[in-house]
């Protein structure tokens, strides 16, 4: 049995999901005007949650397997968010507020795991990982900053913490297992 709820209470929003398989839930909120929301998800006990304040949001969310579980949010206008998930037991969390965010997540493998908060405006972030029990944690505060992070192999983990003024740019490509990197920037940029 999959369950799927929908709660829209402003003008011109969309919503789309489909679900094939057991034991799935996909929820989406939307508010205002404009936000689109699409729920795509294959294979059993899979959870995708959205919901988007503002105006003019795009929230896509795409799960294929089992046990995965996706948490969109998006507070302001003009956010973007793309999930991908393919495998078992994989996570993904973001939180955006503020205008014209963007955030892409591609997850396959098992027990995958990544978090992105973003506030203020112009913020990108991008997370790539392919294996298994890999982790990335981004950060990004003020305005224009970009975190790229991609990880290959097996029990790799990615922090990256961006206060800067405006404008800073982490990238994070991590191919094996094991392996471990902090990004730290503060400042003006």
């Amino acid at each position: 049995r999959n369950r799927a709820y929908t709660t829209q209470n402003g003008t011109a929003n969309s919503s789309t999901t489909i679900q094939n398989g057991n034991n799935n839930y996909a929820g989406a909120y939307q508010t205002r005007t404009d936000n689109t929301s699409t729920v795509t998800q294959v294979g059993d006990s899979n959870v995708a949650s959205t919901a988007q304040y503002g105006t003019g949001n795009d929230s896509s969310i795409s799960q294929s397997g089992a046990s995965n579980a996706s948490y969109s949010h998006q507070y302001g206008n003009d956010s973007t968010a793309s999930v991908t998930q393919s495998g078992t037991g994989n996570f993904s969390h973001f939180d955006q507020s503020g205008t014209t965010q963007d955030v892409t997540v591609s997850q396959t493998g098992d027990a995958n795991w990544t978090y992105t908060n973003q506030v203020g405006d112009n913020h990108t972030a991008s997370v790539t990982q392919t294996g298994t029990g890999n982790s990335a944690t981004n950060y990004q505060r003020n305005s224009g900053n970009n975190a790229d992070v991609t990880q290959n192999g097996d029990a790799n983990s990615s922090l990256v913490n961006q206060n800067a003024a405006n404008a800073s740019s982490a990238v994070v490509d991590q191919n094996g297992n094991g392996n471990s990197s902090d990004i730290v920037q503060q400042g003006t940029g």
